[in-house]
């Protein structure tokens, strides 16, 4: 563990050379809850939306990170050093490669076309998701490109969306938005979607239909996501101008 820190510490050196972007806010002291609530309410139409699109998406996410290694050991017929190997892997590229094509895409969005640009991007990437949600259901050679494929994807979509989050919010209930996010994700992600998929597996027949049931779940929340990022993208055409 103390080796495996020292990359961590390198990076952390690196830190020190980053530069503060200027800021361009007006600091506020943040309301109390009773005074939050309301002023969420007031930006529920551009809150709500990127809110519920991450939270389907971590439904998604969670079942996938609980459920891929028993489909492809009793789907697939795969040793579990072999599960081991494709499920570290995708966590492994997915960790790395959709945190940073997410920043770079929500950067270039951003500076391109504003929030509804971003919104555009991450209803495309969503839609892409669902494809390769699809994943326990294909041929054996073609599982590790999917799940690749899928949890990088999803990395993408998360880090684009916080980082939309964070933008369109206003400033004082920020915080409190940010609160509200990290508590749904966390219920959703590992509450909810284990619980999914074992029961809609169980709605269908039992664990022979595990497969289908992970498909399932992962491919409908991301669907359902791509659907509300794509249909409340109007409301972010101004956001940046109407939100301080």
């Amino acid at each position: 563990m103390a080796w495996q820190a020292a990359p961590i510490a390198a990076v952390a050196l690196l830190l020190l050379g980053l530069r503060e972007p200027a800021r361009t806010g007006v600091a506020r002291k943040a309301p109390p809850l009773a005074a939050a609530w309301p002023l969420f309410l007031r930006f529920q139409n551009v809150i709500a939306p990127v809110l519920a699109g991450i939270v389907l998406i971590e439904v998604g996410l969670g079942g996938a990170l609980v459920w891929t290694a028993p489909v492809l050991q009793r789907t697939f017929g795969m040793s579990p050093n072999a599960v081991g190997g494709i499920v570290a892997t995708a966590l492994l590229l997915g960790g790395i490669l959709g945190p940073v094509a997410g920043g770079f895409i929500a950067d270039l969005c951003q500076r391109t076309g504003g929030p509804r640009r971003t919104m555009t991007a991450i209803s495309a990437l969503t839609a892409l998701a669902a494809v390769a949600a699809a994943y326990p259901l294909v041929p054996q050679s073609a599982v590790p490109i999917l799940l690749v494929l899928f949890i990088t994807l999803i990395f993408a979509i998360v880090v684009m969306g916080v980082t939309l989050f964070t933008l369109v919010v206003p400033s004082e209930i920020r915080g409190f938005c940010q609160a509200v996010l990290a508590g749904a994700c966390v219920v959703a992600g590992a509450g909810v979607a284990p619980l999914a998929v074992s029961v809609l597996s169980g709605a269908l027949g039992g664990p022979a239909k595990l497969s289908d049931a992970l498909a399932l779940i992962c491919v409908v929340t991301s669907m359902a996501a791509a659907l509300i990022f794509l249909l409340f993208r109007k409301a972010y055409a101004k956001a940046g101008e109407a939100l301080p």
